[in-house]
């Protein structure tokens, strides 16, 4: 199967990924909302977090989207660790991936106090872009470890 083609103008609340059995796009909404993607060894979470990145690749060379990527057992996200390092960041160490988070709720809670009583939702801008924070693999006692500390 060929993949999509990359969107011209990619909108987050309708992210082409796929397409379905009857032919229509698959599409996952980014914006707006939170996305876990779940799923046993070779389900296919991989292809899907992949087809989101290339989705946006037009709004991360833009720099209205960031992926801050966190990769804990250096798997599936280390390929694209050029990438998220160009255009947001990119941790593996436990550590580096507490840090990570922990600028992630601080930038988080500063735009908070900047946009309050101003808008509801955020367009993103260069200076202020969408920031999509994408953890493979959590579930590992290492991250446990350094999320406790």
């Amino acid at each position: 199967m060929t993949a999509l083609p990359i969107p011209a103008d990619p909108d987050l609340k309708a992210l082409p990924v796929g397409r379905r059995e009857d032919g229509s796009p698959f599409t996952i909404r980014l914006r707006g909302t939170h996305l876990l993607i779940a799923g046993a060894t070779g389900a296919g979470k991989g292809s899907h977090l992949w087809s989101l990145v290339r989705a946006m690749l037009p709004l991360l060379t833009a720099r209205l989207v960031q992926v801050w990527a966190c990769d804990p057992k250096l798997m599936e996200l280390a390929f694209g660790r050029a990438l998220f390092d160009r255009h947001g960041q990119y941790a593996a160490d436990p550590a580096d991936i507490a840090d990570l988070l922990e600028a992630a709720v601080a930038d988080m809670q500063a735009r908070a106090l900047r946009f309050a009583g101003k808008q509801r939702d955020h367009t993103p801008t260069a200076e202020f872009p969408f920031i999509v924070i994408m953890v493979d693999e959590i579930a590992n006692g290492r991250i446990d470890e350094a999320l406790a500390a």
